[in-house]
C-alpha cells in the first residue's frame, strides 16, 4: 500500500512539473505534437521510475540473501503492486497541457500565442505585432496581460 502511494504522488508531482515547464516550453510554441511527445515522453518517465523503484535497494537485499544463515528474516524492498500508478505521470503532464491551453483559449488570448514557427521571443514576427504589445507596460505584466486579454 505505502510503496503504491509513494509512487503515485512522485508520478503526479513528476507530471505537473514536466506538463508546467513543457508547456510553457514545447507546447505553446509547437502545439500538438509537442504536447503528443510530451505525453509519450511521461510515459517513459514513469516506466523509468518504476524501473528504479523496484531497483532500488535490491542489491543489499541480495548482499543478505546471500550471507544470512538458513532461517534468518529478511526484509524485502519496497515493490509496487498496483500497476496502474504508472498512469499518473502522464496523466497529471496532460492534465496540466489540457487545462494551460483551455485557460488561454477561453479568454481569448490569441495575442500571447505565437503563430505557426515563431517563438515567444520573436519581437517582430511577419504579419503581427503581438510581441510589441505584450511590452506595453513592462513593469506590470499581469496588468498587461489584463489588457490584451480582455
Amino acid at each position: 500500500m505505502w510503496p503504491d502511494l509513494w509512487f503515485c504522488l512522485i508520478g503526479v508531482a513528476g507530471g505537473l512539473l514536466t506538463g508546467v515547464l513543457g508547456y510553457l516550453f514545447a507546447v505553446r510554441c509547437r502545439g500538438p505534437a509537442a504536447a503528443a511527445g510530451l505525453i509519450v515522453g511521461a510515459l517513459g518517465a514513469a516506466a523509468v521510475t518504476l524501473w528504479l523503484g523496484d531497483n532500488y535497494g535490491l542489491a543489499g537485499f541480495r548482499h543478505q540473501l546471500a550471507h544470512s544463515p538458513p532461517g534468518t528474516q529478511l526484509h524485502a524492498s519496497l515493490a509496487l503492486g498496483a500497476t496502474s500508478g504508472l498512469v499518473f505521470w502522464p496523466l497529471a503532464a496532460a492534465l496540466v497541457v489540457a487545462v494551460s491551453e483551455l485557460a488561454v483559449r477561453s479568454r481569448g488570448c490569441s495575442a500571447l500565442l505565437p503563430g505557426p514557427g515563431l517563438t515567444p521571443l520573436d519581437v517582430n514576427p511577419p504579419g503581427g505585432h503581438w510581441a510589441r504589445s505584450v511590452d506595453v507596460n513592462p513593469g506590470r505584466p499581469l496588468g498587461t496581460l489584463r489588457r490584451l486579454c480582455g
